[in-house]
């Protein structure tokens, strides 16, 4: 993903206990982008650690948030392995970072925890020596822990981009905007960000992306709610209506859809994968788990009827066969 060059890149690493050879990094994505002489510090700090938790480590030229848990296993000495999951990051990060990725460590903690065998896909270097099979196990379960640590690189970068962007709306809006609840929630922080680059003078979308650190895919996705919401048009220029105009200006919410203003409580924020799963006319379920399969944050089934049964309400979906 390329954002704004606040947003501080980050390696997923997952990192094992080897019995014999001692810690081992079993996948660190993206590849190559962490120095080997890093990746092999941060591993090693499974010698050391002796409770499962969150714990910090790192230095001047990098910070590591790290998770270590253990998996039952039928083949580690004492019945399971253990495991270190670690997000890397040149120099230092500031505290949010590490409050917001430690949600998304527990779940990938537990995801992984309660699939059946999943031990067996840190015996990858060592197939050799189980019976064949085993290996058909070992080479699946290895692909498993891959792709899981891939997803996840892919889900932090968005959380990121949310905690960025919090940041980025708390600097650009006056407090009575972002104390407003109605707005907070119908805009969201993409959204009001937008809006508070428009009303600084940005005209198109290169300009918008300039001033509010979006990338133009994030500002394609969220410009048709904001036109729905009749709080900017888009024609020649981006230009916000009197009724956006009211929204930055005198912090009204008078014309806003009663529908919204009542709902605006249990708003759901639309991921952008869900976004551009609408804009490829997704029209069926079976539409939807597609055109999310490639992307980068997929809800689950209970949250993605969530999200479209707001979209109907709002009237930007309709139900039909």
């Amino acid at each position: 993903m390329q954002g704004p060059s606040s947003i501080p890149p980050v390696t997923v690493a997952l990192s094992y206990f080897h019995t014999k050879i001692g810690p081992c990094t079993l996948y660190a994505h993206p590849p190559g982008t962490s120095p080997d002489m890093v990746l092999q510090e941060v591993t090693g700090v499974i010698d050391k650690v002796t409770t499962p938790g969150f714990f910090t480590q790192g230095s001047g030229d990098y910070t590591a948030i790290n998770d270590y848990f253990e998996i039952p296993s039928a083949w580690a000495r004492g019945a399971k392995e253990e495991v270190l999951l670690s997000f890397i990051f040149p120099g230092r990060v500031t505290p949010d970072v590490e409050l917001a990725l430690q949600p998304l460590a527990r779940d990938f903690e537990r995801q992984v925890t309660k699939m059946p065998e999943i031990y067996k896909g840190f015996y990858k270097d060592d197939e050799g020596r189980y019976p064949e099979g085993d290996r058909a196990a070992i080479r699946e379960m290895h692909q498993q822990l891959v792709s899981q640590v891939t997803r996840l690189h892919q889900t932090a970068n968005e959380t990121l981009l949310d905690t960025w962007m919090l940041k980025k709306s708390e600097e650009l809006l006056p407090d009575a905007i972002l104390n407003n609840p109605v707005l907070t929630a119908v805009c969201t922080n993409y959204g009001l960000a937008i809006l508070a680059a428009v009303g600084r003078g940005g005209k198109t979308r290169l300009e918008v992306g300039n001033l509010s650190g979006l990338e133009p895919r994030m500002i394609g996705l969220q410009l048709p709610l904001l036109i729905r919401l009749d709080l900017l048009t888009e024609g020649t220029e981006l230009v916000l209506t009197n009724r956006g105009l009211k929204v930055l200006q005198q912090n009204s919410v008078k014309d806003l859809p009663e529908e919204l203003i009542s709902q605006s409580a249990s708003f759901p924020r639309i991921p952008p994968s869900v976004l551009s799963a609408i804009q490829q006319r997704a029209r069926t379920s079976e539409d939807f788990q597609k055109g999310l399969h490639n992307n980068s944050w997929i809800p689950t089934p209970r949250r993605l009827k969530s999200f479209l049964r707001y979209l109907m309400g709002m009237e930007l979906l309709e139900r039909g066969r």
